[in-house]
């Protein structure tokens, strides 16, 4: 599924680059249109949807497009992609302040606190020309949210800002180590270990002896069914020894028939 999906969204993407190129401006939206809506994780789309809006002349459009394409991506996790698309925007319009605090956040979420802290560099060096105290105000909000980081301490010195009462920077706290039980002697590394089953259990037991016969069943299925169990039958009564055959009424007797007699000539023994 991975891999259809994969195989979609390259032919997607290069078909509205291929319209892009061609000035089909209208084919190229709905094809990254298409991107953003089936593939909210990869950044193909939103890129492409911003180009398509700077060829209209809308560049508000397109900083919405990657501002919002980044804020995507920040849930989902897909940090490479949130720094691609703010930095974008902030090629488009280096003095957008929302565009500038998502990427320094992002740095800062990331533990990359140094770039974090030259991001805040770039923007007060950008923004001291034209409004010097936005520039402290960014700075001073910078300090108060990762602490003193040394480049925005030289930044603030370079500003006059007081930071004797800054806080240390705060870096992401990492989770404990949990360390793995020992491996008992003669088992297998990642394969789990079977219970010992109790001798003592009832699924372990044989049948007992007196267990309860189906009545449906009939004598000699009942016989045969306690001789497979291994119990003995506690109904059937123990049979008799063998008696010796006897008429039950006598026998009527035949008359002799007188055999001829033979001459000694004619008798052969």
């Amino acid at each position: 599924m991975a891999a259809v999906q994969d195989f979609n969204y390259k032919v997607a993407l290069a078909s509205g680059l291929r319209e892009l190129q061609a000035g089909r401006l209208r084919q190229a939206e709905q094809q990254f249109s298409y991107l953003c809506a089936k593939f909210p994780d990869a950044v193909g789309g939103y890129r492409g949807l911003a180009k398509v809006r700077m060829e209209q002349a809308d560049r508000p459009g397109a900083l919405t497009v990657l501002r919002d394409g980044a804020a995507k991506l920040a849930r989902a996790g897909q940090h490479d992609g949130v720094v691609a698309l703010l930095t974008e925007a902030l090629q488009l319009d280096p003095l957008d302040l929302a565009a500038h605090r998502r990427l320094a956040a992002a740095h800062a979420l990331a533990g990359e606190l140094d770039a974090a802290a030259a991001e805040y560099a770039r923007f007060a060096h950008a923004l001291r020309q034209t409004d010097p105290s936005g520039a402290q105000r960014d700075v001073r909000y910078g300090l108060d949210a990762f602490g003193a980081v040394p480049g925005l301490l030289t930044l603030a010195a370079e500003l006059g800002i007081d930071t004797s009462a800054v806080a240390p920077p705060t870096r992401p706290a990492t989770p404990p180590r949990v360390e793995a039980p020992p491996v008992p002697a003669g088992a297998i590394p990642g394969v789990p270990r079977r219970g010992r089953r109790d001798k003592g259990t009832s699924a372990d037991r044989e049948p007992a002896a007196d267990a309860a016969v189906d009545p449906r069943l009939g004598a000699q299925d009942a016989l045969d069914l306690s001789a497979r169990s291994g119990a003995a039958d506690p109904v059937a009564p123990e049979p008799a020894p063998p008696q010796p055959w006897a008429p039950s009424a006598p026998l009527p007797s035949r008359e002799r028939v007188p055999e001829p007699e033979l001459d000694a000539s004619e008798d052969p023994i």
